[in-house]
């Protein structure tokens, strides 16, 4: 031991110093000596401290303290990490580093006394933060783990170990190529480098310990350790989420399939019931006789009306409903409504008022035909829902900006009205009035589900005000941009419109492709009225027979018949030629259709039932 005497410079090193310094009696525990420093951390002065004993600004019990002491003695300098006793009653927490000393009245214990409070307290919560986030690592459904710039896991959960069939302390052995073969090894550094810049979320496929796979979502960000860059990724299986996105993708295309069948079975008997009717109508009749067939051409139309309305809402599901942007008349468009809902709207014995602002533009961009539809469907609940009174529709400038003018329709009636809180359901699938209504007059209740979902799409919004037995007031509105002179010379309806309604020019030679012999007679009599010269056959072999021996002028071909189906007949006749107009005339009406039917080379589409107006309108395009 190094002998130290009172009188050498020891003591006024050690009064002086900024340590915290105490000398204790070894065996009593009775305090010796302090220094300044002492005095100004534990609040007593140097006459007070030697009135104590070291127990007294110790927590721990004098027992304890005493076997420390022993400890001292044996071990002649010893560690500690106590909690002291200010005198102020503050409890302080210490490092105490104690060393037997002599001095020239005896030994000593010479202890240096560090206040370690704030260091504890920060210590403890780096602990606390540790095991959080170490309980949350652990806890997790996620397979946390983080990997060094080489791809090497440096640390990981237990779920990610789980996940991929591994201990834990076979998974902190892992490389990510052990489980991602989606990646070429040798892109697999800058891989890891581009998503430690760039966090990314992706999916992938892993592989597991016994060789099988699942289907992975990463999450994937770089972070900071200790000064260098490592990837932090959370790995979840989502293998029955994609099972579950196929079973919905396969049923969505089970039930577009079906649609698109029973689409296909109701419209061909529809063609030819409706197109025979039109001929028998247009025959001598008897009152009654007309009458009759006037109720089954409305109840038809009504049944397509429903189908039409149920196709659009598969539209709607499936997120295929297109708007168009083409140059029309607006003014046109309410003549055409005006007529078609005058007669009946006035037979009920209700008056129906037309308004449409003079400072409307002759011509705006849109799609006439949704427009069409929506108040087509609001005139027809309005004069469904009205016994008496009035219907108003009303087309009006709310304002206009430069090219842009917003328009407002508006559908009023003085009918039944709506209840408040059936307000809130109207425009949600299948939802109408109440049951009672629904029995009382009809109707899918898609009809304004679709009206609003079309609105929208036409970037609009669609408002309804009404009250029980006063009436209801259905309002859209809408932007349309001012047609410019070049959009309306590009406008094939508007370049067109007055063509349409002249006669063919000349006796053309059409060739008829229809294995239907209802829809035979209805659709040769209709090329008959417009002086068509037309051979019919019933299949696609027979067309290429026919399209072999002799010249025609334009070729109408059914999609769906034995031997040969449309589709397979066009591509045939387009490897001789290229030239000759080909329109399918048919019932499969989903857009698939459609564009399959141009894909296989066909110029266009006419749906049935067949529009006596669309199809003059159509074949014009070709026949000039």
């Amino acid at each position: 031991m190094k002998k130290l005497s009172e009188g050498n410079s020891f003591i006024e090193i050690f009064d002086q110093h900024s340590s915290i310094m105490l000398l204790i009696e070894p065996g009593s525990g009775k305090i010796l000596g302090s220094n300044k420093a002492a005095s100004d951390f534990y609040g007593y002065t140097k006459e007070e401290f030697l009135q104590l004993k070291v127990f007294d600004l110790n927590t721990l019990s004098e027992e304890g303290v005493k076997n420390l002491m022993v400890e001292v003695s044996t071990s002649q300098e010893s560690y500690f990490v106590f909690q002291h006793k200010l005198k102020n009653g503050e409890k302080r927490d210490v490092e105490v580093n104690t060393s037997e000393i002599n001095l020239s009245s005896g030994k000593a214990f010479f202890s240096i006394i560090k206040d370690i409070t704030k260091i504890k307290k920060l210590r403890d919560q780096i602990k606390h933060e540790k095991e959080l986030y170490q309980n949350i690592m652990e806890s997790a459904s996620d397979g946390i783990h983080i990997l060094d710039r080489a791809g090497n896991v440096i640390h990981c959960s237990y779920s990610f170990a789980n996940l991929l069939g591994y201990t834990r302390e076979e998974a902190l052995k892992l490389n990510v190529k052990d489980w991602d073969e989606t990646i070429p090894v040798e892109q697999m550094v800058p891989v890891i480098a581009s998503v430690i810049e760039n966090p990314k979320t992706f999916e992938t496929i892993h592989k597991k310990k016994d060789g099988s796979v699942f289907h992975a979502q990463i999450n994937a960000k770089g972070i900071q350790l200790a000064g260098e860059n490592f990837l932090y990724a959370s790995t979840r299986d989502i293998t029955e989420q994609k099972k579950l996105e196929k079973d919905l993708k396969n049923a969505l295309k089970a039930k577009s399939v079906f649609l698109a069948n029973m689409s296909h079975e109701i419209r061909t008997p529809m063609n030819a019931i409706i197109g025979l009717t039109n001929m028998v109508l247009e025959t001598e009749l008897s009152d009654s006789q007309f009458e009759h067939l006037k109720n089954i051409q409305i109840s038809t139309e009504s049944l397509l009306g429903v189908i039409n309305d149920i196709l659009d809402y598969s539209k709607v599901e499936a997120g295929k409903l297109t708007i168009e942007n083409k140059a029309f008349r607006l003014k046109d468009l309410i003549d055409n409504l005006t007529h078609i809902f005058k007669f009946g709207i006035e037979k009920s014995g209700l008056t129906f008022n037309i308004y449409i602002d003079p400072t409307i533009p002759e011509y705006i961009l849109g799609d006439s035909l949704r427009i069409m539809q929506v108040l087509t469907n609001l005139l027809s609940n309005a004069s469904k829902f009205t016994p008496r009174g009035s219907i108003d529709l009303d087309v009006a400038v709310l304002e206009k900006l430069g090219p842009q003018t917003k328009i407002s329709f508006s559908v009023k009636d003085t009918g039944i009205g709506i209840d408040k809180e059936i307000q809130k359901q109207l425009f949600k699938p299948f939802e109408q009035g109440d049951s009672s209504t629904t029995r009382k007059y009809g109707g899918t209740g898609l009809g304004l589900m679709l009206s609003k979902q079309l609105i929208e799409a036409m970037g609009g919004e669609i408002k309804l005000k009404s009250d029980v037995d006063k009436g209801s007031t259905f309002e859209f509105i809408c932007t349309f941009t001012t047609a410019s002179a070049e959009q309306l010379s590009h406008n094939d309806h508007i370049q067109k419109q007055k063509t349409y309604q002249e006669e063919f020019t000349r006796r053309y030679k059409a060739l008829l492709v229809e294995d239907n012999q209802l829809n035979i007679i209805v659709t040769k009599n209709l090329l008959d009225k417009f002086n068509f010269d037309t051979d019919v056959v019933m299949n696609g072999e027979k067309a290429l027979n026919a399209f072999h021996q002799k010249d025609y002028d334009i070729i109408f071909l059914d999609l769906h018949m034995p031997k040969m189906d449309g589709f397979q007949c066009c591509q045939e006749i387009r490897k001789i030629n290229q030239e000759i107009p080909i329109i399918a005339l048919s019932a499969a009406v989903m857009p698939d259709d459609i564009k399959k039917a141009k894909e296989s080379g066909m110029n266009d589409h006419i749906g049935k039932p067949i529009r006596k107006s669309n199809f003059l309108k159509t074949v014009k395009k070709y026949l000039s």
